[in-house]
């Protein structure tokens, strides 16, 4: 599975980037959504069978994450959130609807960052 990575990730780049425009965003929020379930399903069929002992590489190397029923459910939630953006009504922009936006986009990053290290801190045991 090592070499799935840069496929992976210029499919997850070429999403994202769809999802900002109004005339692809109802299938990428679609193709979104499916691949979070995707990692939701995979992530629940390691840990169902006990295979978890090892880094997923779900933080794009931020933080050691282990397979979990945690991150399982966190992909669910990410791939709702996707369908939900499915039907966002968009009309044009301006400069600074989209300066607010890059700083809700930040402030996700955040949070999701914030989340991730959270659930790596209970996987990896710290001697503190």
């Amino acid at each position: 599975g090592r070499w799935l990575w840069l496929p992976v990730a210029i499919l997850e780049i070429g999403i994202g980037t769809a999802l900002l425009f109004a005339d692809t965003r109802a299938l990428a929020a679609v193709a979104s959504a499916t691949l979070f379930a995707g990692y939701a399903i995979l992530m629940a069929r390691v840990v169902w069978h006990g295979e978890s002992d090892f880094d997923c590489g779900c933080s794009g190397g931020a933080a050691g994450l282990r397979p979990s029923s945690l991150l399982a459910v966190r992909n669910v939630v990410l791939a709702g959130a996707a369908l939900a953006a499915r039907d966002v009504e968009t009309r044009c922009l301006s400069p600074e609807d989209w300066l607010f936006a890059a700083v809700i986009a930040l402030l996700l990053l955040a949070i999701n960052a914030m989340i991730t290290a959270l659930i790596a801190r209970t996987q990896w045991p710290t001697d503190d």
